[in-house]
């Protein structure tokens, strides 16, 4: 896989720095009394930021995936009790003012591992595969350990397959917050390892 194809962080944190002021902006731009506020396409920044190829799957803040911008644009719709239309002329708006932003995500608090609540990357990366590609607990614990490095666990540290494969299956109320923080962070490795054949989506979770 050509160096090209892989995530560039220097590339990627700026962009994030861009993208939080662009959202300032255009929120401010925004009248209040319209149903054009920017709280009603949040959801579709991360995705207008993304290369068209990497949108998708994308998970949606009440943890529903969304498999094509339509999906999105219905979910918004819906939710803020105005037409498709009208998020498609929001985004336009947005567009038109030099929006390719994105919102920060609510931050995840502590888990129910102790583990995940000292990893907090482990964590969003781990939330981010399982809730969005729903791999298996095996493949996400594999996947946490190739990126261990980056994710910042030691080897010393590095979890065993159980601890993984408990957390996943666990009520842990804020998995969804910590998959959508991942699906920021981490979206671009995991299409790079599922384009390399290294992360396999199923539509089953082994147990």
């Amino acid at each position: 896989m050509s160096a090209s194809m892989r995530p560039k962080k220097a590339t990627l944190t700026a962009e994030k720095e861009l993208m939080a002021g662009q959202l300032l902006n255009f929120g401010m731009k925004v009248k209040a009394s319209r149903r054009g506020s920017a709280s009603a396409i949040a959801p579709l920044f991360e995705l207008l930021s993304a290369p068209p190829g990497r949108r998708f799957p994308h998970l949606l803040p009440d943890g529903h995936r969304a498999l094509k911008m339509g999906d999105v644009v219905a979910w918004c719709a819906e939710r803020h009790n105005c037409s498709g239309r009208t998020i498609q002329r929001q985004i336009a708006y947005f567009r038109a003012n030099g929006g390719t932003a994105t919102e920060r995500g609510p931050r995840a608090d502590k888990g129910s591992s102790r583990f995940f609540r000292r990893h907090h990357n482990a964590a969003a990366m781990g939330a981010y595969l399982s809730l969005t590609w729903n791999v298996s607990s095996r493949a996400v614990h594999k996947a946490i350990l190739r990126n261990r490095e980056l994710l910042e666990v030691s080897a010393k540290n590095a979890p065993s397959y159980e601890t993984v494969r408990n957390w996943l299956r666990s009520g842990d109320s804020k998995k969804l917050a910590l998959a959508l923080e991942g699906q920021r962070a981490y979206r671009d490795i995991a299409f790079w390892e599922i384009e390399s054949g290294v992360l396999l989506p199923a539509k089953g979770r082994s147990k």
